[in-house]
C-alpha cells in the first residue's frame, strides 16, 4: 500500500494534505482491515464516489481497438484523441443531468437506510449511539490490526494466546466478507471477488485451527463451529473481545448496522457535494459569458463576430437549462443570471431572432436560368453509361 510505503519512507509530510482511498470494486479483493481504513466508503469527505472513472474510460476506449489495431501509430493516436474529446464533451453536455440523479439517488437512499436502520434499532433495541460505537470500535480494530497473518509461524504456534487472537481476527474477517457477499447476486464480478476473499479466510482460519489443536489436549480441542462466530465463546477471554460495545448483538447484525449508518452519511455527503457542484458549474458559465463578452467587445470582423454569437447561442442553451434543472436543489440565490454590458448587447443575435432563409421565387427562377443545357446533358448521358 501507499501509505505503508510513505512511512516507510518517511514521506507522508508530501501527502499531509491528501486523504487515500481504494476504489469500491477492487476494495473487495482486499481484507477487512484494508477495507475499513480506505474503502471510499468509510472515508469522510467521498459521498457515493466509487473511484473507478477510469474504468470506465478503458471500457469506452476498448471499443476502438479493432478498428486501430492495424493502424499507423499516428493515426492511432489522432482517433483515439478524437474518441477522448468526444468523451470529454459528452460528459460535459451531460453534467448537469448528472448532478440531479445524484441527489435523487443519494436521497432515495437515505430513505432506504433510514427505514431499514429503525428496524434494526427497533428488533434489537440499540441506538445510533451504539451504532457509532459499533462503527468506531471496527476503525480501531482495523488501524490496530497486524499488516499480514503469518499462519506459519513456529513460534506463533507454541502460544495458544496468540493463535486464539489469530483465530479472531480471521473469524472477523470472515464474517465481515460474508456479510458483503449477501449483498450481491451470484455471478456478478464484485460477488466472485467476494467469494475468493472468504475463501482464503476460511483456509487460513483452518490452518490456524489445526495449529490450535496440536497445542491442546485432545478434550479441549475445538471444532469449525467453535471459533467461525467473532463473538463465540472460545473468545470471550480475549483482552479485545470484551472491549465491543453492546455485544449482545450479533457479528452479523452490527456489520449490516454499520454497513446502512455508512451508506446513510456518504449519501448525505453525497447531496451535499452535489449542490457545491452545481454551484460550481454555474459560476462557471457565468466566467465562460465573461470571457465571451470581452471576445465579442474585441470583434474586429463580421465573420468572428458570427462565430462569437454562435458559441453565445450555445453557452446560453446549456446555461438556461442547467439553470431549470438545478432551480429543484437551489435557491434563487445560488442561482445567477448572465448580463451582457451596453456595448455588446447590440451585437448579440439570438439563435431563435435568426429567420429561416427563404428563397424567394424570382431567385430560383435565375438559379435555374443560370444552369447550362450542355451541362444536363452531359449528366444525363454519364448516368446512361
Amino acid at each position: 500500500m501507499l501509505d505503508s510505503h510513505l512511512k516507510k519512507t518517511n514521506q507522508t509530510d508530501k501527502f499531509c494534505d491528501i486523504s487515500l482511498a481504494v476504489p469500491i470494486f477492487h476494495a473487495y479483493g482486499h481484507k477487512s482491515s484494508c477495507q475499513v481504513r480506505y474503502s471510499c466508503r468509510w472515508q469522510e469527505g467521498y459521498g457515493l464516489t466509487d473511484g473507478e472513472v477510469m474504468e470506465r474510460l478503458w471500457s469506452y476506449l476498448r471499443q476502438f481497438a479493432y478498428s486501430t489495431k492495424e493502424m499507423t501509430p499516428s493515426h492511432r493516436i489522432d482517433r483515439l484523441t478524437a474518441a477522448l474529446l468526444h468523451y470529454a464533451r459528452k460528459k460535459k453536455h451531460e453534467m448537469d443531468a448528472l448532478l440531479c440523479r445524484n441527489i435523487d439517488k443519494a436521497q432515495y437512499l437515505v430513505n432506504c437506510c433510514t427505514q431499514e436502520l429503525e428496524k434494526i434499532k427497533f428488533s434489537n433495541n440499540v441506538s445510533d449511539q451504539d451504532i457509532s460505537e459499533w462503527l468506531k470500535w471496527e476503525q480501531d480494530r482495523a488501524k490496530a490490526s497486524t499488516r499480514k497473518t503469518r499462519t506459519g509461524n513456529s513460534d506463533a504456534s507454541k502460544n495458544k494466546q496468540e493463535l486464539l487472537n489469530k483465530l479472531h481476527a480471521q473469524a472477523m474477517e470472515y464474517t465481515f466478507v460474508r456479510t458483503l457477499r449477501r449483498k450481491y447476486s451470484s455471478g456478478q464480478a464484485i460477488a466472485n471477488r467476494i467469494c475468493r476473499t472468504i475463501t482464503s479466510a476460511c483456509s487460513n482460519m483452518k490452518k490456524l485451527l489445526a495449529l490450535y489443536n496440536e497445542e491442546v489436549d485432545d478434550d479441549k480441542k475445538l471444532e469449525w463451529n467453535d471459533v467461525c462466530k467473532p463473538d463465540a465463546a472460545v473468545y470471550k477471554t480475549l483482552s479485545n473481545a470484551d472491549q465491543l460495545p453492546h455485544s449482545s448483538c450479533g457479528s452479523e447484525v452490527r456489520h449490516i448496522a454499520v454497513d446502512l449508518y455508512l451508506h446513510k452519511m456518504r449519501a448525505e455527503e453525497e447531496i451535499t457535494l452535489s449542490k457545491e457542484e452545481m454551484v460550481n458549474c454555474m459560476q462557471w458559465y457565468v466566467f465562460q459569458s465573461a470571457i465571451l463578452q470581452e471576445e465579442m467587445t474585441n470583434a474586429i470582423s463580421r465573420g468572428q463576430l458570427d462565430c462569437l454569437n454562435r458559441r453565445y447561442n450555445v453557452l446560453m442553451k446549456g446555461f438556461k437549462r442547467a439553470r431549470e434543472m438545478f432551480s429543484k436543489f437551489l435557491s434563487e440565490d445560488e442561482l445567477p443570471e448572465i448580463t451582457f454590458s451596453s456595448n455588446v448587447t447590440n451585437s448579440i443575435v439570438m439563435e431563435e431572432d435568426l429567420a429561416p432563409i427563404d428563397y424567394e421565387q424570382e431567385d430560383i427562377d435565375v438559379m435555374e436560368d443560370n444552369i447550362d443545357q450542355d451541362d444536363i446533358d452531359s449528366f444525363e448521358d454519364d448516368m446512361e453509361d
